[in-house]
């Protein structure tokens, strides 16, 4: 992923956003930084936040936004066939 200065200010936009704990874990500089966004806009309600994590993952290109808007449901439902399977 190649970052432009307007993803560098919606990411210090967004790390200013999230609990000081969080903070420490999230550095622009770490490859998986894609993956980071798109489970932190998953487990956000704070619209705001969302927000400017839509606008970075837009700017990433390659999919990142539709990868942060696609439910999940395939793992839970694999995880609920799992579990009926074994009772």
């Amino acid at each position: 992923m190649n970052i432009d200065r307007t993803m560098v200010n919606l990411f210090f936009e967004i790390k200013r956003k999230l609990p000081t704990e969080q903070q420490s874990k999230m550095r622009l500089s770490d490859s998986d930084i894609g993956n980071r966004m798109t489970q932190l806009y998953k487990a956000s309600s704070d619209d705001g936040l969302k927000a400017l994590i839509e606008a970075f993952l837009e700017r990433a290109g390659d999919g990142w936004l539709q990868k942060a808007k696609r439910t999940g449901l395939g793992a839970s439902l694999i995880k609920t066939l799992r579990s009926s399977n074994d009772e």
